[in-house]
């Protein structure tokens, strides 16, 4: 049942996946505009933010000792410790509603109920007497917010110690670090408050908040009726255990081990990305014949050792060439001025086994806007006709380089397409080189059963964010940064859209980044490289970028290089200048 505007749901549940998936559904299906609190507890478990190092946060080889299992979770913010003395709350809200503050000075008043005297401090965690009791992270999207966090009631606190009692010395990452800070339970302070109580006293400040006291059943999601969960939250919970979210997400990072051993010792440097080693450097105090011995047991060790990680985002045609179980797309899209025909000349000429993404034709029906983004079934349904499946590793590559690959893997990112890079250097690079070309009338790839999960929403900025983010910059409130990937003269008002009916110009508080300045030739630029290029624009890569352009075309080239270089906090703004030049309520600089 509900009120007008609230709604209550408590899951009995104890396993974390579930949770976290009854979560995601809530999210994603309930009234953008309602307010709705979600009450929950997990067994134990240790639970990552979004963009975090699990090598970096955990104690691994604790957890596995333990029967700890490890939790990515789709919000940022810090790593927690759960078990069933730590209960959790959930505050969903309309985006333009969302206060972090106001949702932990909601649950401080409660636990004031309580008699606990609760506060909200300086790092938006709710503490007692110093100690901090609760932690919180939040995602936004377009329309939709939602804060959570938890509450340590009785929880292990030793356990608690051991498990997040991760490797932080000789390891850097490029991903979010928690902020350690002292902990107490609330036991401390009441000898009677239970999970019933806290849950009771949330509520009751909740509905006083948002529905003016008027009493609201809540929705229960019983563990005896595992039946009763909606379809949509196993396929979330099936996503949430796979290896591929749980370590393929974690961000690229660097290692220095140093052992000591009777025989000698051993310094070795590890790189990974996205879960896999991709770089080593091992040095020896030992002799030659010793370090032939070292080298064969390291390298039989890591034949028993194999993973399903994530591909590479950006891969070379010799590697290409290489692998035959690879899907191939042609993502080529030319300017309406261009006078060129991508899908005549994919007819034409094109890398055996291809076959044709339309970015033209695969888009929101709806939209007046050119190439909008399609609605999730429109693109399973048009990915399944190319051949397509879930688990597929998919390669996309275009007619002039890397620069409409860069749209099409976005959009693959954006429905939940993990297994996805860009061919480095494209159609040209491989012509060079003298490979086959496929040059016979095109053969339609046999149907495949392709299904949209979950959608990234985190990834897409609309035209609401955007001008609201317009208007906080011009008060002098901040925002997030926009980064152009049109021309510097466009940008500036120099020189005219090619669009005739728009002004050229920029966004208030946005920076100039002409994608061409991210490449040689038909190639992106190495990451290093790459990096010092965004840096002289950004010196802070942490904090939210928005990419545009004139279309959401070359806006996705930027997504992709800041993808790269390790940025997190980063979408593309897909209806770009066109839509945002084409409103009259934009502001326009020049």
């Amino acid at each position: 049942m509900s009120g007008d505007n609230v709604e209550c749901f408590i899951s009995t549940h104890k396993d974390p996946f579930v949770n976290l998936a009854i979560e995601d559904h809530l999210f994603k299906t309930t009234d953008p505009e309602k307010y709705i609190l979600y009450l929950w507890r997990n067994k134990p478990c240790v639970v990552v933010g979004r963009n975090q190092n699990p090598f970096k946060e955990c104690n691994l080889r604790y957890m596995e000792e333990h029967g700890i299992p490890l939790v990515r979770r789709r919000s940022g913010g810090g790593t927690v410790y759960h078990d069933m003395g730590n209960s959790i709350y959930t505050i969903f809200m309309p985006r333009a509603a969302f206060s972090r503050d106001a949702n932990a000075e909601l649950v401080a008043r409660a636990l004031l109920q309580l008699d606990i005297p609760a506060y909200v401090n300086s790092r938006h965690d709710i503490a007692v007497d110093g100690f901090k009791v609760s932690g919180s992270a939040y995602k936004l999207t377009n329309r939709r917010a939602y804060h959570h966090g938890t509450m340590l009631i009785d929880t292990d606190i030793e356990m608690l110690r051991g498990a997040l009692g991760g490797s932080r010395d000789k390891l850097v990452t490029k991903g979010v670090a928690s902020v350690p800070s002292p902990v107490s339970n609330l036991r401390s302070y009441s000898y009677t408050i239970d999970h019933q109580q806290f849950c009771e006293a949330v509520i009751d400040e909740f509905l006083l908040a948002h529905n003016g006291s008027k009493p609201v059943k809540p929705v229960i999601f019983s563990q005896d009726d595992p039946s009763g969960l909606p379809e949509e939250v196993q396929k979330s919970k099936d996503e949430l255990t796979s290896w591929d979210w749980i370590y393929g997400q974690t961000p690229e990072f660097t290692h220095d081990i140093e052992m000591d051993f009777t025989w000698g010792s051993v310094n070795a440097f590890i790189r990974s990305r996205h879960g896999h080693i991709i770089e080593t450097e091992i040095q020896t105090s030992v002799t030659e014949a010793q370090e032939i011995m070292v080298i064969s047991a390291i390298e039989q060790a890591l034949q028993a050792f194999t993973t399903s990680s994530r591909p590479s985002s950006l891969i070379s045609t010799s590697a290409l060439a290489k692998d035959s179980s690879i899907k191939i797309l042609d993502g080529s899209w030319h300017m309406p001025n261009a006078n060129r025909d991508p899908y005549l000349e994919f007819v034409q000429k094109r890398i055996p086994g291809a076959q044709f993404f339309g970015i033209d034709d695969i888009k929101a029906k709806a939209s007046d806007l050119p190439h909008m983004l399609p609605s999730k079934d429109t693109f399973a349904e048009a990915v399944g006709k190319l051949g397509i499946s879930n688990n597929d590793h998919v390669v996309i590559y275009d007619s002039v380089g890397v620069v409409s690959a860069c749209r099409v893997y976005w959009t693959f990112r954006v429905f939940g397409h993990e297994n996805v890079s860009v061919l480095n250097g494209g159609l040209p690079k491989w012509i060079s080189e003298n490979r086959p070309l496929d040059t016979n009338k095109p053969i339609p790839a046999d149907p495949a059963q392709y299904h949209v999960a979950s959608v990234r929403e985190e990834l897409v900025r609309d035209y609401d964010t955007i001008i609201k983010n317009v208007k906080n910059v011009q008060r002098g409130e901040g925002g997030f940064l926009v980064a152009d990937a049109r021309s510097n003269a466009r940008f500036t008002g120099e020189a005219p859209e090619p669009r005739p009916s728009l002004s050229s110009g920029h966004m208030p508080g946005s920076v100039s980044m002409p994608f061409q300045n991210l490449m040689s030739g038909t190639e992106f630029l190495d990451d290093e490289a790459l990096k010092q290029k965004w840096l002289t624009q950004i010196p802070d890569l942490n904090q939210e970028i928005v990419t545009s352009c004139g279309s959401g075309i070359t806006a996705s080239v930027l997504y992709f290089t800041l993808e790269r270089i390790g940025a997190q906090n980063i979408s593309v703004y897909d209806g770009s200048w066109t839509e945002y030049a084409g409103r009259k309520e934009s502001v326009i600089v020049k």
